[in-house]
C-alpha cells in the first residue's frame, strides 16, 4: 500500500496567544487635544551599553478613538551616567586635585538598574535561542 501524501497545515492561534500588547501611556489633554505615547520598539544595544525606546504620539477624539498618529518616531536613549563635579587644577602636574573635588551631578545607573531587573529574564532565553540557532548545543552520547 502506498504512503498517503501529506501537506503542511498551519492552524489558527489558540486563545492562549497574547503576543505583546500595545504599550501606551495614559491619555493627557494638551492644548485641548487628547494625546498619548505609544512604544513601538525597545532596542537593547549591548555593544553601546544603552537602551533605545522608539515611540510616537497618538492623537485621540473624546471617545479615545485614534484620529492621527505622529509619523515622527522619536528615540529615548537610556544610559548609565557617571557622577560629575569639579576639582581645582594642580598647576604643577596638570591633574585635578581630587581632595578639592565637589560633586554637582549624581551617578545615574539606569541601564544597570534595568538590566538588574530584566536582564536575566530577557537574555537567558535569548542566549539559549541563539545557541540553538548557531548549532552550539553539545550532543550527549
Amino acid at each position: 500500500m502506498a504512503d498517503k501524501m501529506t501537506v503542511p497545515v498551519t492552524k489558527e492561534f489558540s486563545d492562549k496567544m497574547t503576543g505583546i500588547p500595545d504599550q501606551l501611556t495614559a491619555i493627557f489633554k494638551i492644548k485641548d487635544v487628547r494625546q498619548r505615547a505609544k512604544i513601538s520598539k525597545l532596542i537593547i544595544d549591548v555593544e553601546n551599553n544603552e537602551i533605545q525606546i522608539l515611540w510616537s504620539k497618538e492623537f485621540l477624539d473624546e471617545d479615545n478613538n485614534l484620529i492621527d498618529a505622529s509619523t515622527v518616531i522619536r528615540t529615548a536613549h537610556v544610559r548609565d551616567i557617571q557622577e560629575g563635579g569639579e576639582a581645582e587644577l594642580d598647576e604643577t602636574n596638570g591633574y585635578p586635585k581630587m581632595e578639592t573635588y565637589k560633586k554637582n551631578e549624581d551617578e545615574n545607573l539606569s541601564v544597570t538598574n534595568w538590566y538588574a531587573q530584566l536582564g536575566r529574564v530577557i537574555f537567558i532565553p535569548a542566549l539559549r535561542l541563539v545557541q540553538d540557532l548557531a548549532g552550539f548545543n553539545p550532543k550527549v552520547d
